[in-house]
């Protein structure tokens, strides 16, 4: 994990560049992830919010939950639910930014908990389990107007060791297409 994580952020320094022209300084998008796992498809709402401090590069804040009854086939009582919340550090690269769409490239990294609540009583659970992620994706953006464009891409996310109940570390991670607006506020 380490290695990847060095790498990736190797990739976006090496990628800067002095051109000027981009006016985007700032963009957020609420956004809808589809997680396929072990025959069911975990629905994830997120929203992402850049700065853009440098030519082309963004660093903000990201946050992700399960919206949907979501719960590993190893369990077999149907009346638990996984519930699981995540958020950090985002970083994102423009790699192409013209007059009719943009790609993006995206790092996130940061923690996230899991929990397993019944629900007949809908009350958290005594237990949570604590996880680390690494996010890493690619977003094509198709632009709308000035301001909005209408994003697609994939994500692939890995997570750390977890072992929590029936909840194993390949439930959580891996890949997830994603749609969503970008709002982008330029100078």
């Amino acid at each position: 994990m380490k290695r990847i994580t060095l790498l990736s952020i190797t990739i976006f320094l090496l990628s800067f560049s002095s051109k000027a022209g981009d006016t985007t300084r700032f963009y957020a998008m609420p956004h809808l992830n589809l997680v396929p796992k072990t025959g069911q498809t975990a629905i994830t709402l997120g929203l992402d919010a850049a700065y853009s401090p440098l030519y082309r590069f963004f660093v903000g804040a990201s946050y992700q939950q399960i919206v949907n009854k979501f719960m590993p086939l190893t369990e077999k009582d149907n009346r638990k639910e996984l519930t699981s919340r995540w958020g950090g550090l985002l970083f994102n690269y423009q790699l192409k930014n013209n007059e009719f769409y943009k790609i993006y490239t995206h790092l996130g990294v940061g923690r996230g908990v899991l929990d397993i609540i019944i629900d007949e009583e809908g009350a958290l659970p005594d237990e949570r389990e604590l996880y680390s992620y690494l996010q890493t994706g690619i977003n094509f953006d198709v632009l709308i107007s000035q301001s909005f464009s209408f994003s697609m891409g994939w994500q692939y996310r890995f997570v750390s060791e977890i072992d929590y109940k029936n909840v194993s570390s390949s439930d959580i991670a891996g890949i997830s297409g994603q749609i969503g607006i970008r709002y982008m506020l330029n100078k």
